[in-house]
């Protein structure tokens, strides 16, 4: 079956969405090295200065779990070595695939390197407000921002009856916006997308079904739990545990814990309006291995504000109240 991460863009192409002009090579043309011609073919209709090959494998869309990120996509290489970068490609997925995913088919896609001014990451829906998708943009492209190198959180909401959080300069909202619903009206699942933009044009890069990362697949043991909570001590003081909050949010993803330590951040100034110290609220952390836990002291002082905030907590979970306080 032909993995979604190809399917995907192709039908994201038959929506009117930008897409990258894709050669999709899949296991037996690879294993029988009958590739040449198919790529000199697409080397000659497409006529760009660089190509990109990207591991298509059939483990990196799955339904319960994902393994993207733990193949090999290659960087930007010239026509003349794109038939030995395709080789390479199959050589490194393969030895991978052997060792994480034994069933799982490795096939190919080559694509014309797009030279863009700004890309990133987008997961929508956001699990905390579902009106809102939630993202990472960088100069560096998506793959800096998949790593978090030099990028900028933002949240969106998709349409105007909600207040965009985190809104970012140069970010084009608009078409974000555009885009994002088009693909959840089509494919009408979470979606995690990979994109980038020049000049206000935003091309979609990858679309698949969202899916939980490979390291949060695994429960902690005692000892890495120990070793977790080590960590945090050295960097926050307290001793963490796990509790009420931290089971229901359970392991969360880099970019999830850093907008809601955003949104933190920017309500600072709110809480010292109001007269109240802001680091009494800053209970939960995030161990490296995606588990959150509170800080029971720091809590505990959160809870004395019990009375101030009852109203809106009481009010919070009730869907009639969902959207007011989406919007606010």
């Amino acid at each position: 079956m032909t993995p979604r991460k190809y399917t995907f863009l192709v039908e994201a192409k038959s929506l009117g969405l930008q897409v990258p002009e894709t050669l999709f090579l899949d296991f037996e043309t690879l294993r029988n090295n009958e590739y040449k011609t198919l790529l000199n073919n697409f080397i000659d209709q497409n006529k760009a200065l660089q190509y990109i090959v990207r591991s298509c494998v059939s483990a990196e869309d799955g339904s319960g779990e994902s393994m993207a990120g733990h193949f090999f996509s290659s960087p930007p290489v010239a026509p003349e070595q794109l038939t030995g970068m395709v080789s390479e490609s199959f050589v490194k997925n393969t030895e991978i695939q052997t060792n994480i995913a034994p069933t799982a088919k490795v096939n190919l896609m080559v694509q014309p390197f797009i030279s863009a001014e700004i890309g990133g990451v987008i997961f929508s829906p956001w699990k905390y407000f579902t009106y809102h998708f939630v993202g990472e943009v960088t100069a560096g492209g998506a793959e800096a921002a998949v790593t978090g190198k030099d990028s900028q959180f933002f949240g969106l909401s998709k349409t105007g009856d909600f207040t965009d959080f985190l809104p970012q300069e140069n970010l084009p909202s608009a078409e974000l916006k555009k885009m994002v619903q088009t693909l959840e009206n089509h494919f009408k699942c979470p979606l995690d997308i990979e994109w980038c933009a020049k000049k206000g044009v935003v091309t979609l890069l990858q679309a698949r079904p969202m899916t939980r990362s490979l390291q949060a697949l695994n429960t902690a043991t005692t000892a890495e739990t120990k070793t977790e909570l080590a960590f945090l001590n050295k960097v926050a003081v307290g001793e963490w545990q796990m509790g009420a909050y931290a089971e229901s949010l359970g392991e969360l993803s880099p970019l999830s814990f850093s907008v809601l330590q955003k949104c933190y951040e920017e309500s600072v100034e709110t809480f010292q309006t109001l007269g109240f110290k802001a680091e009494t609220f800053n209970f939960l952390a995030r161990s490296r291995n995606g588990q959150v836990y509170e800080n029971p002291t720091t809590q505990a002082d959160f809870f004395k504000l019990k009375a101030w905030f009852s109203p809106f907590t009481q009010t919070a979970s009730e869907p009639r109240f969902k959207q007011k306080i989406e919007k606010f």
